[in-house]
């Protein structure tokens, strides 16, 4: 007698779940980003639109929690409701994840200004890469604050942070790798909206997501 497939036994069904849970979550996240994605969409990569950028960015703390947290529970569980449980860590993290991230959007801000001051002077330029250095760790310390918050719900804040900025001078090639990660999904959305939209976040994000648990706690 034949089997009627299920979800179990059917690698097909489940590849067609994981394609689901993975565009449902992208475009969960752009739509919380929907400053974003439509000042992507709509303005020129210009110094002078660097604070409509700038602004638009600012919602991406609460959806990248979210979005991690998400992608923990997958790794765990290998199955999400996604649209569910993404705004469930949406109304869990957001307030935590925005102000996480408010420390990489300062700061990175700041670097970028300060690029484009020093390169106007030949001697500025060699300040180039120390500002660029310190966007991205920046960055990378809100990216490793949310990661620890989502693997510890319950922890205190200042303890996160603590934790966070340890791993991220500690671990510094991880760091930047994450950051890379995590900027590369933005410049897709300008590059190549359609698989901006559709692909990168999670495919990227997870491989952020994956490069941050080589952190332990011990």
């Amino acid at each position: 007698m034949f089997t009627k497939p299920t979800f179990e036994n059917n690698l097909y069904m489940r590849i067609f779940r994981w394609l689901y849970i993975g565009f449902a979550l992208n475009i969960s996240f752009w739509v919380v980003n929907t400053p974003y994605t439509l000042t992507a969409m709509f303005l020129a990569v210009d110094p002078r639109n660097l604070l409509w950028f700038a602004l638009a960015l600012l919602l991406i703390g609460p959806s990248m929690i979210s979005l991690l947290a998400a992608i923990d529970r997958f790794a765990e569980h290998k199955d999400i409701d996604p649209v569910k449980d993404f705004c469930y860590f949406l109304r869990t993290f957001a307030v935590r994840g925005f102000l996480y991230w408010l420390i990489g959007w300062l700061w990175s801000v700041i670097a970028i200004v300060d690029i484009l001051f020093a390169i106007q002077f030949e001697s500025g330029k060699w300040l180039v890469p120390f500002f660029l250095l310190l966007g991205m760790l920046s960055i990378a310390l809100s990216i490793n604050a949310w990661y620890f918050q989502v693997r510890n719900p319950k922890a205190a804040k200042k303890d996160v942070l603590r934790t966070a900025l340890f791993f991220t001078l500690k671990k510094w090639p991880v760091s930047l790798l994450a950051t890379c990660l995590f900027v590369a999904v933005f410049v897709a959305l300008i590059l190549k909206p359609q698989f901006g939209f559709t692909l990168f976040p999670v495919l990227f994000f997870g491989l952020l997501y994956l490069n941050l648990r080589k952190f332990q706690i011990k």
